[in-house]
Formats: structure tokens, C-alpha cells, sequence
């Protein structure tokens, strides 16, 4: 898998954007050797980070992150919290505390396990995930509740929604020393990967009706995720999770009360990317409800017991595209099922639903 990696050059020689004294950095020296660390991004896309330059671009939510650091083989913190910054007057990222840009360095004996997660911490809770404590026998985890509102409008100040839930991504990279950064030409990869999967709503045709909420009924929205040791293989996987609670009468309501054609153009993504849990859809209902403009209603379901196994499920790092047709005679939906690995196409499948 070809990499492209944005340099984090923790140079010997500090850089300063307006420095003053209540920022000095908590600069970590041990060593004479800096550390470096390669960016990239696997091939993932969702709500911010669609390919390698967004995640330089602080306008789209990019350019900052948090990384910690573990003393491989210990709970002993290297690097807690750091604030990581990309600036662009030199192009280069930067640790940074208040104004100050600052550097680490490699310990002079041990190696490190690196934890590095987008949005940086300040705003990290509008992705609802949170780091737990580090066990180093088991890896990094993350806890994770997703809401299960979507409104199309602005929520609330303070208030996390499907309309403004924060992309997450990271990267977990283990044992790794000053040799390894040099073995791997100048920089320790760190590879961000998606934990979670997106959902995307499509028409097929334009249909004449108010399009009221389609609700994904009896799934789970909270769970752990364990990270994934990135050796840098390239059938490197991702980490799994562990769901929390019960997911019966557990429902993901999307709210729309938009006409079709006027609201909504068919072929066009009219929702998402709405931020889902990797499950099993087993038991999993999908309902539309609609208003004919005679009044009448219109209310189809779709039990994904009825879907192909192979369809009956959301992974990690994948795009889930529904193609709806709604057949205004009220006999029949046309579903179209559409996975992508966020690039190409994998997968199509279409199922009647009764």
C-alpha cells in the first residue's frame, strides 16, 4: 500500500509563533535524537477526512491532534495529551503549548508505544469518543456513544447530534525506537484509520411526497473499541468492538419533513454521512415514512434478515449507500445496497421489500 506521509519534524532548534513566558513547553529531553513521525491516512472518508491533505486543513477539522505516548511494555506516560499542530509557514507540524512550537525526543533506553487521535482533545467530546486507561497487554481502547437523532438543523449549544457529531479517527503504533525511525527513512509511520462506518440516503426516482423520518430500528450506538497494533503490513486491520447495553428498541431516527421533488433530488445523496457503530444487522429494521400529496400515508419496512449475508452488516471504514425507490402504488420498495471501502465500489444489491 503506498503511503504519503506528512513529516512531524521535531527538529533540535525550536520555532516559535509569538512566544511568551506562560507558555513554555513541557519539552521531553532525554536523547539527542528528535522524534519524527510520518502522517498518512489509510484509505477512509466520512465527514472531514477524505485523503491525505485534509488532514493539514484546520478550516475542515484537520490539522490538530492529540498524541499520547507509553513506555513500551508500562502504563508510564511519555507524551500525555500533547497538542500536535500543523503549521503552514514552513508546512511542517509542530508539538505546540499556548503560542510556542516545541520538540521531544527519543528516550535514551526504552521504545514507545504511540497513540495519536483526531479531533484533538479540546474537542473531543463533540465525537463522543474518549480514551480509556492504557493496558499495555491489551492495546489502546476507546469508549464510544453515538446519537441517534438526526434533524437537519443546528442543535443546540452543547448538544451532540447526527447533524454535528465529530468525525473520529487515529493511529496505533507500538515498539518503536529511534533504529525503527531511521529503518523507516527519517519517520515513525503513523497510519489514521476510521473506527466507525457511514451511512449515506439516496432516491432513485422523483417521487411526488413529503418525506417525513427513516428510522433505523434495533441498533447499538454505544460500545469499546480496541485498537489494532499498525505493524505496517498492508493487510493491516482494523481494531473490533464491543457493544454496550441492549440494541432492541434501540432506533436511530432521521428526521426530515422534506418534499420530493422541491427538497430532495433523486440520485443525490440527500443524507450522510450519518456515523454509525460496525454490527451485525441481524434483526435490524429499516422504516420510511412518508406523506403522499393526496394525503395518504406511507410507511414501508425492511428487516435485514431478508438481506444477503454478505449486506447484513456494517465494517469499519466502509460507506454504506441506500438507494431507495418508493413505488407509489405502496406495493413494493426497491433497496439498493452500495459498500464502498471509501474508494471504489466493492459491492451492489438490490432486495424488494414487502
Amino acid at each position: 500500500m503506498k503511503k504519503n506521509h506528512t513529516y512531524i519534524c521535531l527538529a533540535i532548534i525550536m520555532a516559535t509563533l509569538n512566544a511568551c513566558k506562560s507558555d513554555e513547553p513541557p519539552v521531553i529531553v532525554e536523547s539527542q535524537n528528535p522524534i519524527m513521525l510520518g502522517v498518512g491516512h489509510k484509505p477512509t472518508r466520512a465527514t472531514i477526512i477524505e485523503h491525505d491533505s485534509m488532514l493539514i486543513k484546520h478550516d475542515m477539522g484537520g490539522g490538530n491532534y492529540t498524541l499520547d505516548s507509553y513506555v513500551t511494555g508500562t502504563t508510564t506516560q511519555y507524551h500525555k495529551d500533547n497538542w500536535v499542530y500543523y503549521f503552514p509557514d514552513g508546512e511542517r507540524w509542530w508539538f505546540r503549548t499556548g503560542n510556542t512550537m516545541y520538540n521531544t525526543y527519543w528516550p535514551k533506553a526504552n521504545n514507545l508505544d504511540f497513540l495519536a487521535y483526531m479531533p484533538h482533545k479540546e474537542r473531543l467530546a463533540q465525537s463522543t469518543f474518549e480514551p480509556e486507561p492504557y493496558q499495555p497487554t491489551i492495546g489502546a481502547s476507546f469508549s464510544c456513544t453515538l446519537p441517534l437523532v438526526y434533524n437537519g438543523t443546528t442543535p443546540p449549544a452543547g448538544v451532540v447530534t447526527q447533524d454535528n457529531v465529530q468525525e473520529f479517527v487515529y493511529a496505533y503504533t507500538c515498539n518503536k525506537g529511534y533504529d525503527d525511525q531511521v529503518a523507516a527513512g527519517g519517520a515513525i509511520p503513523l497510519q489514521f484509520v476510521h473506527p466507525t462506518a457511514a451511512i449515506y440516503l439516496k432516491l432513485a426516482q422523483s417521487y411526488r411526497m413529503t418525506l417525513s423520518s427513516i428510522s433505523l430500528e434495533n441498533i447499538y450506538n454505544q460500545g469499546t473499541y480496541s485498537c489494532t497494533n499498525d505493524t505496517g503490513d498492508p493487510a493491516f486491520e482494523y481494531g473490533t468492538w464491543s457493544h454496550h447495553g441492549d440494541k432492541t428498541g434501540n432506533d436511530l431516527v432521521l428526521n426530515f419533513n422534506k418534499k420530493v421533488p422541491e427538497d430532495i433530488n433523486y440520485n443525490t445523496v440527500f443524507a450522510g454521512p450519518i456515523l454509525v457503530l460496525p454490527q451485525a444487522l441481524d434483526n435490524v429494521i429499516l422504516d420510511i415514512k412518508a406523506q403522499r400529496t393526496d394525503g395518504t400515508t406511507y410507511n414501508k419496512a425492511l428487516n435485514f434478515n431478508t438481506v444477503d449475508a454478505a449486506y447484513r452488516k456494517w465494517e469499519c471504514g466502509k460507506k454504506y449507500t441506500y438507494t431507495l425507490q418508493l413505488d407509489d402504488n405502496n406495493e413494493e420498495i426497491l433497496f439498493k445496497i452500495e459498500v464502498e471501502p471509501w474508494t471504489d465500489v466493492e459491492h451492489e444489491h438490490i432486495v424488494d421489500v414487502e
